[in-house]
């Protein structure tokens, strides 16, 4: 169930209105007229394209603000942000820094992460000698819950954070860029931080891929099927995102998945979409009370699998707004009630049904359960049985790619 933005004639966007009154001031927006319907138009289309082209070859020459734009029509975030259609908080500025001859590494730290402990930190420490850590602005919130440093209840939504860092990386590489045209860049992010890693890992593989040397990920919502390390792929499954970055066969990423962690490793099928939808759900809104974050999760399952038309029996229907006690005490016996709706020898990927969200509870159980340990445990546990720690792995893979002479 992956979200695609609108491009295509006939798609709805609540935004399109003000953007089309917008194009429509230009001489390649007339053929718009008075339209100021939601629906993506042909006309539309064509005058979107060429806002695109303009807005783009000005960010590349350093003549306007990030973000940088799709140039196929497609009506996505940065498009948005870049018409100013809805208010917005001003950036930092990017200021280029001199050249070095480390590479330049550029991290975002986890959930709550404070720089220089998170885990993207530790990799830098650990190849010192050849990257330069540099952490982009990046409140680190999942739906502005105040975790660990990341600050108050007034944060913007992990979604939002996203969109922001990602336009101020994009700006400070082509500052940089215009200083050294051969600058090396390492990219790395943990967690709600690895989405915003995939996200320019993709905008500079397509606009600057000389500059491009290797990445990490841990815990990656954004995961590709497949996508493991050093050619080696993880067990099963993919993120949780509804968007996945990134190509499995190109073996200068390190996807680090631990088993069990809900965020980087769910099924397909329909038990996989109810996932998606409700990890949409839990990190595009505002959260006060921590506590309530996994309890949300888990609740949630019920009522995203009820709209989209699945039977949801009194074992499943219980987790939807139960008390934190609740779920705390009667976890095992849950998973007991909840995995009996789930049949014998059908794969995950091909649940439907009750089963499918079934299953899709059971894995938000399971991670409950373990208080969420396999998401937080990469600097201890082994990447594989009597192996080296996720931790040693992605500082491995670093060293590695780093100390090949460039292209």
């Amino acid at each position: 169930m992956a979200y695609t933005p609108p491009n295509k004639v006939g798609d709805r966007h609540r935004l399109i209105p003000k953007a089309k009154a917008k194009l429509s001031g230009n001489l390649y927006g007339k053929a718009i007229g008075s339209d100021r319907s939601d629906v993506y138009t042909e006309e539309f289309g064509k005058a979107l394209r060429q806002y695109q082209r303009n807005v783009s070859e000005l960010f590349h020459a350093g003549r306007r603000r990030g973000p940088d734009v799709p140039t196929d029509g497609s009506f996505n975030w940065a498009v948005q942000d870049q018409m100013e259609l809805e208010p917005k908080q001003e950036a930092p500025v990017a200021i280029p820094a001199p050249a070095g001859p480390r590479a330049l590494a550029y991290v975002w730290r986890g959930t709550g992460g404070v720089i220089g402990q998170d885990l993207v930190s530790l990799v830098c420490q650990g190849v010192a000698d050849l990257v330069e850590e540099v952490n982009p602005p990046w409140p680190a919130t999942m739906g502005g819950i105040p975790v660990g440093n990341a600050g108050g209840i007034q944060d913007p939504s992990m979604w939002k954070g996203i969109q922001d860092t990602v336009a101020w990386t994009q700006a400070d590489f082509i500052a940089r860029r215009k200083v050294n045209p051969k600058i090396r860049v390492v990219l790395g992010g943990y967690s709600a931080g690895a989405v915003a890693c995939g996200m320019f890992r993709d905008w500079l593989l397509t606009h600057y891929p000389e500059n491009y040397v290797c990445s990490f990920s841990f815990g990656d919502p954004t995961r590709p099927k497949g996508g493991g390390f050093f050619g080696h792929p993880a067990p099963w499954g993919r993120g949780i995102s509804t968007v996945q970055y990134g190509d499995p066969k190109d073996y200068r990423h390190c996807w680090l998945t631990n088993e069990g962690d809900m965020y980087a490793q769910v099924p397909g099928g329909v038990a996989g979409d109810i996932m998606d939808d409700v990890y949409e759900q839990v990190t595009k809104f505002a959260f006060t009370d921590i506590a309530q974050v996994a309890i949300r999760f888990v609740g949630a399952i019920p009522q995203v699998a009820q709209k989209a038309g699945i039977s949801v029996p009194a074992a499943l229907a219980s987790l939807a707004g139960g008390p934190v006690g609740l779920i705390g005490f009667a976890i095992p016996l849950l998973l007991t009630s909840v995995g009996g709706l789930i049949p014998g020898r059908v794969p995950d990927d091909e649940l439907t049904g009750t089963a499918a969200a079934a299953k899709a509870a059971t894995i938000g159980l399971k991670f409950l359960f373990a208080g969420t340990g396999p998401h937080i445990r990469y600097h201890v546990d082994a990447a594989w049985p009597g192996g080296p720690t996720f931790l040693d792995l992605a500082r491995m893979h670093v060293r590695d790619w780093v100390s090949r002479p460039a292209a």
